[in-house]
């Protein structure tokens, strides 16, 4: 990759370098590497602070420091200039991490927005989403948001039995315990 980068930028592409420098970053992410992850998404935060892939990682990066305000900025930010399934997931989780009624309250419509669409998701990640929505709905004491959510989602994107799982859990729930064999 380090190659990739220098003839990218070599090429002045800025794009691409971009996107191998935070590639890299993700390899010495696993290689217990922090510093070298570190400088190298801020090296493509430097480069293109605006480009959402580069947002999201410094999000991440940010967030790792304790700066969740940081962080929701950034992906807020990434989500103004491009749609990201996974800048909208990160962003819900981080606000219901800062845990105010408000950033709950946004945090489930995020979640329900993305669990509702009609583009398909990376596998299990519907299912997670819609599992993340009914805590938070439940958390907000919003059941009736869980059942327009079960209603809404496109046929066939969830599996029948995600589904009814997800209806037995509503109905434990309301305390519907009969609806649950």
């Amino acid at each position: 990759l380090s190659r990739a980068i220098a003839l990218a930028k070599s090429e002045k592409a800025s794009e691409l370098q971009a996107h191998a420098l935070v590639t890299r970053s993700c390899l010495y992410e696993i290689e217990g590497e922090k510093a070298k992850c570190e400088q190298d998404i801020e090296q493509a935060h430097h480069l293109l602070p605006n480009y959402p892939p580069v947002l999201v990682s410094y999000a991440r990066l940010l967030h790792s420091r304790g700066d969740i305000d940081g962080a929701v900025v950034a992906l807020r930010q990434a989500l103004d200039s491009s749609k990201s399934d996974e800048a909208a997931f990160l962003l819900a989780n981080l606000l219901r991490e800062r845990g105010s009624n408000e950033d709950l309250k946004e945090a489930l419509s995020l979640l329900t927005s993305l669990a509702v669409t009609e583009e398909a998701l990376a596998d299990g990640l519907r299912e997670h989403v819609v599992s993340c929505a009914f805590y938070l709905a439940k958390e907000l004491q919003d059941f009736d948001r869980v059942n327009q959510l079960l209603e809404k989602i496109p046929a066939g994107k969830l599996s029948q039995s995600a589904l009814q799982i997800l209806r037995v859990r509503l109905a434990l729930a309301h305390g519907q315990q009969g609806h649950a064999n």
